[in-house]
């Protein structure tokens, strides 16, 4: 086929040329002889079955130079007709769908009204979600380019004056099927794309609770790759990806709920303080325990304060490491410092190292005494270090293995001075 021949922009605009006026003639002709365009636009779908390959070229060539003419007779058709024909006519439908993007898209980018769609299809119900920047405008325009059916269900459903159950459903399972067809192409070796994943972003925006399991999972396994991370990087698409996956995180399901507290915290995403809190229960694992209030410390405020404070009794030990272990570089907890022996060193082991522990409850009352503003921190947590990135230093908030009354000792004091009960875990 002379589908990937390479041609200079000029080059290119006289290939088009001339192919549409052959298109035109040859229509004219057809016409004259009594055919109409439907009848002539049939001949030439047969022609993309012929034996000969010059045959098939050039009806391949007048079919895409007609264009939308011929697009309702070139979808319609069926399993029925040749792999060769059905080939062509994909890649056919797949050229006229980007020339009619392109087209519009440079009226779209350029026009001041931010309302206008110029008839693409979901701009309003991206625009709500991700807002009307050139950024959001050119994330948008892949996304049709990727996704044009799912973007055309979502205005379809959005568009409803009342949502039924069936049609949400619909919408779900358009989804899904797309989520599919993207795990289908990775596993082909395919390049994956953005506007695949910001048209399944776009979708989980319209589901009122879980987003569907096969969606989510597309979604989770490239938000760390390449193709998702260098746009989350830049500033201005950074911005609209960020407002996409806020509204999508907290519809995942409950079952990947560590993983979505670890992939917000990684790239700062707010809304993930819901999950949070629903997960900062004792009958939930130390990891997952410990991923909630990390979350709390960073995204959440003083209303979560007793929520936290129900861990104060928790004796889970969260990081554990002897003396050598520690970082040494007070200050920084970015850089790691380690006292290694020098080659041929004999350590000498008679005496055991001493180890410190962090417990949970010791992260939990950091992190009450950062949400409060706690002016003088250093009074429960002697060596405590506050972090740019962590909100404080857990090695400054280390405590002797075997000492644990010093671990009361700090959580006593923090009950007293806030009028608790000492006796009651809060």
């Amino acid at each position: 086929m002379v589908f990937g021949v390479v041609l200079t922009r000029t080059a290119r605009c006289g290939v088009v040329a001339v192919v549409a006026c052959a298109a035109n003639l040859s229509l004219a002709q057809s016409t004259s002889n009594g055919q109409t365009e439907s009848e002539t636009v049939a001949v030439l779908i047969r022609g993309l079955g012929a034996p000969a390959f010059s045959q098939r070229e050039q009806a391949s060539r007048q079919l895409l130079a007609l264009g939308n003419a011929a697009r309702d007779q070139l979808s319609a058709i069926g399993n029925d007709a040749s792999p060769e024909t059905r080939k062509r006519v994909d890649w056919i439908l797949a050229r006229i769908e980007t020339e009619d993007l392109e087209k519009v898209a440079s009226s779209f980018l350029l026009d001041p009204d931010a309302s206008a769609s110029h008839g693409l299809p979901a701009w309003s119900q991206f625009r709500e979600l991700a807002g009307d920047s050139r950024t959001s405008k050119l994330l948008f325009l892949e996304s049709v380019k990727c996704q044009r059916e799912l973007l055309t269900e979502i205005e379809s459903f959005s568009t409803q004056q009342i949502a039924t159950p069936e049609s949400q459903r619909h919408l779900a399972a358009v989804a899904s099927n797309a989520a599919i067809l993207i795990q289908r192409e990775q596993m082909s070796m395919s390049e994956p794309r953005i506007g695949d994943f910001v048209g399944l972003l776009l979708a989980t925006s319209t589901f009122e609770r879980t987003t569907p399991i096969l969606v989510t999972e597309t979604i989770e396994t490239h938000v760390d790759r390449f193709i998702f991370t260098q746009f989350l990087h830049k500033q201005g698409y950074g911005s609209c990806l960020k407002k996409m996956l806020a509204v999508w995180v907290p519809k995942t399901h409950d079952s990947i709920a560590p993983r979505m507290m670890d992939l917000s915290l990684r790239h700062d995403i707010p809304s993930v303080v819901a999950i949070a809190r629903q997960q900062l229960l004792p009958t939930r694992d130390t990891q997952t325990r410990h991923l909630a209030l990390s979350c709390l410390l960073r995204f959440g405020n003083e209303s979560d304060l007793p929520l936290i404070a129900s861990m104060l009794s928790d004796r889970a030990i969260v990081y554990s490491w002897t003396a050598d272990d520690m970082r040494s570089f007070s200050g920084n907890s970015q850089i790691e410092v380690f006292n290694d022996p020098p080659p041929g060193y004999q350590e000498d082991n008679s005496v055991p190292a001493q180890r410190f522990v962090v417990q949970m409850r010791d992260i939990a009352l950091a992190t009450i005494l950062h949400l409060s503003g706690e002016s003088h921190p250093e009074k429960y947590f002697p060596g405590y270090r506050a972090s740019s990135v962590d909100g404080f230093d857990r090695y400054s908030i280390a405590t002797p293995l075997g000492q644990d009354e010093l671990h009361d000792q700090r959580i006593e004091l923090w009950k007293r001075e806030n009028a608790l009960p000492a006796s009651v875990p809060q």
